[in-house]
């Protein structure tokens, strides 16, 4: 009806809906000489998408999260450019980060 008043609703979140758990991510030691030999350019791509994981405690669209094709567990993200991230899920909200590099290291995840 035209003549009720509505209740303003505007900027409240709805109670229904679920808070999501934020990530947290672990580093292989793999990761790590992966990253320590790294070139400048994709060493700031993966601390970059590092960073804005952090801030955001999810994955961001860009990162273009997919499955490993071949590998029931095993996930990929692209860090920028040719530059890739490959994770496991873990309990509790963790992702075991495995390696890092450009996109040809896919083929050893």
């Amino acid at each position: 009806m035209p003549n009720e008043k509505r209740k303003n609703t505007r900027g409240k979140k709805s109670k229904s809906r679920k808070q999501k758990s934020r990530l947290t991510y672990r580093l292989s030691d793999q990761f790590k000489e992966d990253f320590a030999n790294l070139s400048d350019n994709h060493a700031r791509n993966v601390s970059s998408t590092l960073i804005t994981f952090d801030e955001h405690g999810d994955f961001t669209p860009g990162m273009k999260r997919e499955k490993l094709p071949g590998h029931k567990d095993i996930w990929y993200l692209r860090a920028g450019g040719d530059t890739r991230i490959t994770f496991k899920y873990l309990p509790r909200n963790v992702l075991f980060l495995r390696r890092c590099g450009s996109h040809s290291m896919l083929k050893k995840p």
